[in-house]
């Protein structure tokens, strides 16, 4: 058996054969990377799937065969195999941010299922998520609770074209918080503990757990306390 690796798959021929050449400068860094990592895919193995599926709270979606067919697919293309693990990499196992706006829609080889890889690969953060959380004490109701963004980001998906189930490639990134541990959902609210970096001076009240913002000089905010992105008539400091 030979001990040289197999070649790494062309990914300008990959974007052309699915008529998206022109997203090559913003797809192909850390492509070689992606490719020279033989020891480990992000590709799910098929118990997982229906775990993660159960987990998310989406066992009941009627996906997680459709899923085994798209895993199996991918498994059998190197070149398909390694745009899998890039797309994970990029979105949430890489240290940097990276927007994934210019990923391809995969209807040349799925047809109607061409956004489940990306939904695959949302479902391959999920135990990643879950070991990072043990770590970190963080109780699995409040795990399960931050994995449930993943069918809200299929619904979305779903809501922008629902002819297609599974995910736009775009909603992907937010799951680095979830790998990381930095993202929690608490109730009908999610957390991310950071630095406070807003123009707000910011209060708590440790005796009645109670915290207040107040806005700076010209600052406004919407009747509900939501900056408001463009409103009219949202009241002034």
């Amino acid at each position: 058996m030979s001990d040289t690796p197999d070649p790494t798959p062309c990914l300008e021929t990959l974007l052309s054969r699915w008529g998206r050449a022109d997203a090559l400068p913003a797809i192909e860094p850390g492509w070689v990377e992606s490719a020279r990592e033989p020891s480990f895919s992000a590709l799910p193995l098929p118990d997982e799937i229906g775990e993660s599926l159960a987990f998310c709270g989406m066992g009941d979606s009627g996906l997680e065969a459709p899923l085994l067919e798209i895993r199996e697919a991918l498994a059998a293309s190197r070149a398909l195999t390694v745009f899998f693990h890039h797309t994970c990499r990029k979105a949430f196992l890489l240290d940097e941010p990276t927007s994934l706006v210019a990923w391809p829609e995969l209807t040349v080889e799925f047809g109607d299922r061409c956004r489940l890889p990306y939904l695959l690969a949302a479902l391959a953060s999920v135990p990643i998520t879950r070991r990072r959380h043990r770590e970190l004490g963080i109780p699995e109701e409040v795990t399960r609770a931050t994995c449930r963004d993943i069918p809200i980001k299929e619904e979305r998906s779903r809501m922008a074209c629902p002819e297609w189930r599974g995910l736009a490639p775009r909603e992907l990134g937010w799951l680095r918080h979830h790998v990381r541990g930095s993202a929690f959902t608490l109730g009908r609210l999610q957390f991310l503990p950071t630095p406070w970096r807003w123009n707000l001076t910011a209060f708590t009240d440790q005796s009645r757990s109670r915290f207040l913002a107040f806005l700076a000089d010209g600052e406004t905010v919407t009747a509900e306390g939501l900056l408001p992105n463009g409103e009219e008539g949202a009241p002034t400091a």
